[in-house]
């Protein structure tokens, strides 16, 4: 691509914040309680992951985390976990290309 004019860098290690549906909490209960007997973590419940988001409903991530965690259930045909409209804070982007 030779025009990056107008694109803005994102460093995947920067916060996102996104809303889960219900699917999307069972999600991260499933992968949270898949190490418990692993890292002897105590196991979740929905409603810690829920009582974990903001009052807004948003819940923070990395980015890489995110990815990691809803990546294979994103696709064509796939129940979407979460609302695809995130946040991520202006502070977070650098400008490519400054005028």
């Amino acid at each position: 691509m030779k025009n990056k004019e107008g694109y803005v860098k994102f460093n995947i290690n920067h916060h996102v914040l996104v809303k889960l549906k219900e699917s999307g909490y069972q999600v991260l209960l499933d992968d949270h309680n898949s190490y418990s007997d692993i890292v002897r973590w105590k196991p979740k419940s929905i409603e810690d992951f829920k009582n974990e988001a903001d009052k807004d409903g948003y819940t923070k991530f990395q980015m890489w985390q995110f990815m990691n965690l809803f990546g294979n259930f994103t696709d064509i045909g796939f129940e979407v976990r979460f609302d695809t409209n995130i946040l991520i804070h202006k502070s977070e982007f650098t400008l490519l290309f400054k005028k």
